[in-house]
């Protein structure tokens, strides 16, 4: 399976839609999403929605909510410049 069916696969069989991980990161936080990704988990890990949040202070923060349940959580992988972990 490639890479890309991978990704269709768990896109497709996430529970949690990219509109509901939108509010869910802005719940959470309190800011307004900038930018969003799926990741497929394809490292064993579960799928989920990598959020970037522009908090009032002008700064950006980094969100994970998890593909199945909804949880959020901040994300550990940031990079050093505030962009998305890759």
């Amino acid at each position: 399976v490639s890479d890309d069916a991978a990704e269709a696969q768990a896109l497709t069989s996430a529970t949690v839609t990219l509109d509901q991980a939108i509010a869910a990161a802005e719940q959470a936080s309190g800011g307004k999403v900038a930018g969003i990704e799926f990741d497929n988990g394809d490292d064993g890990e579960t799928s989920a929605w990598d959020v970037e949040v522009l908090m009032a202070d002008g700064t950006f923060k980094e969100l994970v909510v998890n593909a199945q349940d909804g949880t959020v959580a901040e994300d550990a992988e940031t990079d050093d410049d505030g962009g998305m972990g890759e």
